[in-house]
């Protein structure tokens, strides 16, 4: 059915279905961990900046790249949703997506987050 795809691009990697994979990390600048980094974008956020503004900060002053600037803030805000289904089986993994395990874990722990970010998937109320 896709053979033309084939074609064009070759077939695709035996272990990984479609090409894709479910590895959300990047490399970081030195010094730069994915804690300090999803605190820095709930920070932001929380503090009501815009998410371009977000992803041109963690560009000019952490040094991402404009692809790993935008990754960082949807895995957090993936987190974030994650945790407002309120489900421990929507907690992602740590190892392939820490970003949003990070978010996940302080959103989970400090409801305001959500109501906050996401109020749209909450009931009104911060429990902490």
């Amino acid at each position: 059915m896709f053979h033309w795809l084939r074609t064009l691009f070759g077939p695709a990697p035996k272990d990984i279905p479609g090409g894709w994979t479910d590895d959300m990390t990047f490399p970081l600048p030195q010094g730069m961990t994915f804690e300090i980094l999803v605190d820095r974008v709930l920070g932001e956020l929380m503090s009501g900046a815009e998410g371009a503004n977000v992803v041109d900060g963690l560009v000019s002053q952490i040094g991402l790249s404009e692809e790993d600037a935008h990754l960082a803030l949807d895995r957090t805000l993936g987190g974030v949703v994650r945790a407002a289904t309120g489900n421990p089986l929507n907690r992602p993994d740590r190892a392939k997506d820490p970003m949003a395990w990070l978010s996940f874990e302080r959103a989970t722990s400090d409801r305001s987050i959500i109501l906050k970010l996401r109020p749209q998937y909450t009931d009104g109320s911060a429990s902490q």
